[in-house]
């Protein structure tokens, strides 16, 4: 038994529905959607950004307001529920050239429209795609948000989770410790940024079977959810797990040397 690791591509939706006030057909299809895909009705969420997708074809391709950009990187979100990660590839990376066209190549929400597009590759085993885009979204934040922004220290867990995958524990461990001093510094110690990458750190070092630098680690992120978490929070109850779990493996170990 090992501890559960969340060194995996985080997905995150490019964009919400449009602030713009639109009482179009267009976007009621996607507000309808949009509820659904929350709620995990994958198959009327389809139904509806299907219909709302339909409706955005009739704008250009050039529509400030990137409708079918959206309509399409939604839908792709649905399939990737629905482990249909073929699928979803195309419709993220015509989504990522759409809004290339129209945002730029350095716009943050390409960066964004990269993650899913890493999440999709990665769901394929195609782990060099996957990386090559998470790489891009790293250095397209890093220029817009700055260096320390929270956003950075996301993708460095994601390409952290890459290179894991991979084998390269040694590359992990530096972006992981990158992120951690970034969550650190901008969402403060005891936040719940910074418990998950301790929970990711900790989880390296349990693959590498190094318990004795995993325990501090595991010990730190419950102490933060106990503070942070609500009772019947899974998370609070995912750290006592961890901690558990690190605590029975090094207390093997060091049995087993005596």
């Amino acid at each position: 038994m090992k501890i559960p690791v969340l060194l995996a591509l985080s997905v995150c939706l490019v964009t919400a529905i449009p602030a713009f006030a639109d009482h179009s057909v267009w976007h009621k299809y996607m507000q309808a959607g949009s509820k659904a895909y929350t709620d995990g009705r994958y198959a009327e969420a389809e139904k509806q950004i299907l219909k709302a997708r339909a409706e955005a074809e009739k704008y250009a391709e050039k529509d400030p307001q990137l409708r079918l950009a959206i309509s399409l990187n939604e839908l792709g979100l649905i399939y990737l529920e629905q482990e249909k990660s073929v699928e979803a590839e195309k419709l993220f990376k015509q989504a990522l050239a759409m809004r290339e066209k129209v945002q730029g190549l350095s716009h943050p929400d390409v960066a964004a429209q990269l993650d899913n597009l890493a999440a999709a590759c990665d769901a394929q085993g195609n782990c060099a795609e996957a990386q090559q885009c998470v790489e891009r979204a790293l250095e397209i934040r890093k220029k817009s948000l700055g260096p320390d922004h929270p956003a950075v220290a996301t993708t460095l867990n994601n390409l952290a989770g890459l290179c894991d995958s991979k084998g390269d524990c040694d590359h992990a461990e530096a972006l992981l410790k990158q992120a951690l001093a970034i969550d650190e510094k901008k969402s403060g110690a005891n936040s719940a940024a910074v418990a998950a990458d301790l929970t990711n750190l900790a989880g390296l070092y349990v693959k590498e079977k190094k318990y004795k630098e995993a325990e501090p680690l595991a010990k730190r992120a419950l102490e933060i959810r106990k503070k942070t978490a609500k009772a019947n929070d899974p998370e609070l109850a995912t750290a006592q797990e961890n901690y558990n779990i690190v605590k029975l493996e090094l207390g093997h170990k060091l049995e087993a040397g005596k």
